[in-house]
């Protein structure tokens, strides 16, 4: 006996449908091959991508706006911190060093954690050893230590504010100093400088 062509289960035409559109077999073959496509990786793979797409998207923008902040930031430090100025005046002492008493600070004090000082000779070169932080000379005698220029706090309120004095040593009793040096002062923050060229010593 002869068999003829066999059709496939999962193929159906307009007419079968129509012979067996009230068959549960029929509706729950159709069930399941909808339920085979939902859980489908690939198909699920395709809904992911938007999701991903957005999270590169904002990473990109946070590091996009990270890099112009930092670039930029240095740009505004001025604005954003005000460059203090000091007044001040030089004198010998019995011992024949150099003092030089502040005068004027203009805001009223600035933290000794943000002046900077430097020794210049007459031709306004730096003193090679006489520069630092004011933080590292603070309350210092230079009698008692290796250090020729001292930060003298009167008020002790660890700034530097009117009525505080450096006291430097002079090239005669074994320090570096001599009239016509000068004391620059500097603003750590933003390198500027606080006392115009320097205080000159007398």
């Amino acid at each position: 006996m002869t068999k003829g062509p066999q059709m496939n289960t999962y193929e159906f035409n307009e007419n079968n449908h129509k012979g067996t559109e009230n068959s549960p077999h029929l509706l729950y073959f159709a069930c399941s091959l909808q339920e085979s496509q939902f859980n489908n990786p690939l198909t699920k793979r395709k809904s992911i991508s938007p999701i991903i797409a957005v999270v590169l998207m904002v990473s990109i923008t946070v590091v996009l706006v990270v890099i112009f902040y930092m670039s930029t930031s240095t740009c505004f430090v001025r604005s954003d911190k005000q460059i203090p100025t000091v007044g001040a005046y030089s004198e010998k002492n019995e011992n024949g060093n150099f003092t030089i008493t502040i005068e004027k600070v203009d805001p009223d004090s600035v933290s000794i954690l943000s002046v900077n000082y430097i020794l210049l000779d007459e031709g306004g070169r730096a003193v090679p050893g006489e520069q630092g932080g004011v933080k590292d000379i603070y309350g210092l005698n230079p009698k008692f230590s290796h250090t020729n220029i001292t930060f003298l706090d009167n008020d002790r309120d660890t700034k530097v504010s009117s009525g505080d004095t450096f006291l430097i040593c002079n090239t005669g009793n074994g320090g570096p100093a001599s009239s016509g040096y000068s004391l620059l002062l500097k603003f750590d923050v933003t390198g500027d400088k606080m006392n115009g060229g320097g205080t000159r010593l007398l």
